[in-house]
């Protein structure tokens, strides 16, 4: 966001009910859209509250159309289907390391002689 802007938004502020620049609501809903939290936006630009982010969001999306309501539902839906497949992976990789087993080789005297990472279904674990 350039000075220029920063600094007439904070000549606005003097008058009684501050008032914003448009270009400043657009910057401040890209970051929003960006992916940064409501609040890191609020704090870093100054505003008194997350609703007036929110309804400048609210406000710029009924003015694009549906168009722009689509892709954010569109956007949404894609991030679900991301974590759902990470999920699974995560899942699958879980099984796969819970399958996995230690399994030693001890001589008649107790000394372990040998200790392996092993499948459940190995030669080690049919032996113990």
């Amino acid at each position: 966001m350039s000075k220029r802007l920063v600094k007439s938004v904070r000549w606005a502020q003097r008058g009684g009910r501050r008032s914003f620049p448009e270009e400043f609501e657009r910057d401040a809903v890209q970051m929003l859209l960006d992916g940064h939290t409501a609040q890191s936006v609020v704090e870093r630009l100054g505003l008194s509250s997350s609703n007036l982010l929110y309804r400048w969001k609210r406000e710029q999306l009924a003015q694009c159309g549906p168009a722009a309501t689509s892709l954010e539902a569109r956007v949404r839906e894609l991030e679900l289907h991301r974590a759902l497949r990470e999920r699974d992976i995560l899942k699958k990789a879980l099984a796969k390391f819970q399958e996995l087993v230690y399994c030693s080789a001890v001589n008649s005297d107790g000394v372990t002689l040998a200790v392996a990472l092993a499948s459940r279904h190995s030669v080690c674990q049919n032996a113990g």
